[in-house]
């Protein structure tokens, strides 16, 4: 769903009730393709925060409550919280997230 927003076919609203909303169209893993990167590494820099997360937590929490909790948080008590987040709205699926804070 997140190339269909970012190409402007459907919003952000759309995406989160969509039908096909959990189908996996691409993975981390073993297989060099078997992601979906930019060919070009991006810089990153102080202040920035990489949070990496399964539909356990993204299908429950918004991105806008995953920025406020990962930007005000430290990163372990930020995981706690967003887990604790998803639970509370139902927690229907595993769970599970990383996050980085570049310092």
């Amino acid at each position: 769903m997140a190339r269909l927003v970012q190409d402007g076919l459907i919003t952000p609203e759309e995406a989160s009730v969509h039908p096909h909303r959990n189908v996996l169209t691409a993975a981390m893993g073993v297989e060099p393709s078997a992601g979906d990167f930019l060919e070009t590494p991006m810089p990153l820099e102080a202040g920035d925060i990489l949070l990496m997360c399964t539909d356990g937590l993204h299908g429950l929490v918004s991105d806008q409550e995953m920025l406020a909790t990962a930007g005000t948080l430290d990163p372990a008590e930020a995981c706690k919280e967003l887990v604790r987040m998803a639970k509370e709205r139902g927690g229907f699926d595993n769970i599970t997230l990383q996050i980085l804070k570049i310092v």
